[in-house]
């Protein structure tokens, strides 16, 4: 979800640039918690072929973007388990079907050996991406850059600009639809917090167990701050969901979403947010909700990419015995979730900006945003 959300200035560029331009998306999903966005329960059914986006999902983020103009998808975990001759006979029909598009510009957003070979088999012309990717010998315009350098979300303005797109906005996007927003409207005035001085929305999930913040120190910050906090969470995170509830000495509201335009309305109710680095801080940040980021030591080169007052950062200033200076190694010392750097931020530094953002983004009793 958040390389999707952060791809979408660069999508708007080229639009904007070139208007008679047909923009198409190819998800690659690379993770199992696809079949999760995807409705299924149990990894029982599985599609290893390009098909056209059924929007749900990851391809949400693009259901509504008027930049946008066709979404095709392919789960690769599927791809994978498909052996011998019939993983062959499979990518040769994925490939016949990329070619039936005749693309004439491919760019790779990320540098990965299949980004590359499937630029160069769909029969595109020009075929751009990362100097330093994989495979990069089979583009035909190589960029000498990095995720780390600016970020990802100038690391795809800069491949968009080479092709010579006019970046007018920097600005992120997505669209919660009417009935998401009615929805959230309705749990808002359900319990009751349409006056409240301050909803804080938590979502302590993310895509890997080690980037995590450790449950106890979600729950024992919910516990001590005085505001009221809405718990929010898909199918994925529910083992970690039910961490955090073990600890917790209060009630707190929880939501769990099955769409992304859900988990965004309901965003959009609150005043400001904690997460870890993750999708849902992304969708916050396109709806201009400000968010608490809690990172482990190296993803802010790529991932903190937004204004650091509303969009700040926290990670820990301690040296990790197990990780290398400039690299995190995804060490978890025991149990399942939380690398040794998740768990060395200082607790007492995100309960201090959680009290400062409060005063910052929360409500007066007269209603009015404290300035």
């Amino acid at each position: 979800m958040g390389d999707c959300i952060v791809l979408t200035p660069a999508i708007r560029a080229l639009k904007e640039t070139f208007p008679q331009i047909r923009i198409t998306i190819l998800i690659i999903y690379r993770r199992n918690y696809a079949f999760f966005w995807n409705g299924n329960k149990k990894q029982d059914t599985v599609n290893p072929y390009i098909t056209e986006s059924s929007f749900r999902g990851t391809a949400e983020v693009f259901k509504n973007n008027p930049y946008v103009d066709k979404v095709l998808e392919l789960d690769r975990g599927a791809l994978k388990q498909i052996k011998g001759y019939r993983r062959i006979k499979t990518e040769l029909m994925n490939i016949i079907k990329l070619r039936k598009h005749r693309f004439d510009t491919v760019i790779c957003s990320f540098p990965e050996d299949r980004f590359s070979l499937y630029a160069f088999l769909s029969g595109a012309k020009i075929r751009t991406g990362e100097k330093p990717a994989a495979f990069s010998f089979l583009l035909n315009r190589k960029l000498n850059i990095t995720q780390e350098d600016g970020g990802v979300l100038r690391y795809f303005l800069n491949i968009v600009t080479s092709l010579g797109a006019n970046v007018t906005s920097y600005d992120t996007y997505f669209s919660p639809s009417a009935e998401s927003l009615q929805l959230a409207d309705e749990f808002i005035k359900q319990n009751g917090l349409e006056n409240s001085s301050c909803i804080i929305g938590v979502h302590p999930g993310s895509s890997q167990n080690d980037r995590k913040w450790e449950a106890d120190k979600f729950a024992e910050l919910v516990n001590q701050v005085n505001a009221d906090f809405i718990l929010l969470y898909s199918d994925f995170d529910i083992e970690f969901i039910s961490e955090i509830k073990k600890h917790l000495s209060r009630t707190v509201y929880e939501v769990k979403t099955d769409s992304i335009s859900d988990l965004a309305a309901l965003i959009s109710k609150c005043n400001f947010c904690i997460m870890n680095s993750s999708g849902p801080r992304h969708l916050a940040a396109s709806l201009g909700i400000p968010v608490i980021g809690l990172f482990y030591k190296t993803d802010d080169l790529r991932w903190g990419i937004y204004d650091k007052e509303r969009y700040p950062v926290i990670k820990t200033r301690k040296p990790c015995n197990a990780c290398p200076s400039d690299k995190c190694l995804a060490v978890i010392p025991e149990g399942k979730f939380s690398s040794f750097c998740m768990r060395d931020i200082d607790f007492g530094e995100v309960l201090s900006k959680t009290e400062e953002f409060i005063l910052l983004y929360g409500k007066s009793e007269a209603g009015n945003v404290i300035n």
